[in-house]
């Protein structure tokens, strides 16, 4: 298990359907630069709705792969643009981008 996704937890939502979790890994691989970079733009413009709408489909894509600490992260973007205080934003796209580095 690396401490990014909960691979046994994968394993099990998708019925062992490697084929299935390989495809949905390179879609998600393939959207990911787009995703960060519409939150780091909304980020940078202060854009709290554009930020939420952009966390919000990160969540949902993460959420695929049982990624407890990146979901945990894109669930505070959503929060924080869908409340308007973007003041810890940037700290936690830093800890995201940690994350997908690991």
């Amino acid at each position: 298990m690396n401490a990014f996704l909960d691979e046994n937890a994968l394993l099990a939502r998708y019925d062992d359907d490697i084929d299935l979790i390989t495809e949905i890994a390179h879609l998600f691989i393939s959207d990911l630069p787009t995703r960060m970079t519409e939150i780091k733009k909304a980020i940078a413009d202060q854009d709290s709705r554009r930020l939420q709408m952009a966390a919000h489909t990160l969540k949902g894509s993460v959420g695929n792969f049982n990624a407890k600490e990146a979901f945990a992260a894109a669930q505070a973007l959503e929060a924080a643009g869908r409340e308007g205080d973007l003041s810890r934003a940037e700290n936690v796209l830093n800890d995201l981008e940690t994350l997908s580095t690991i």
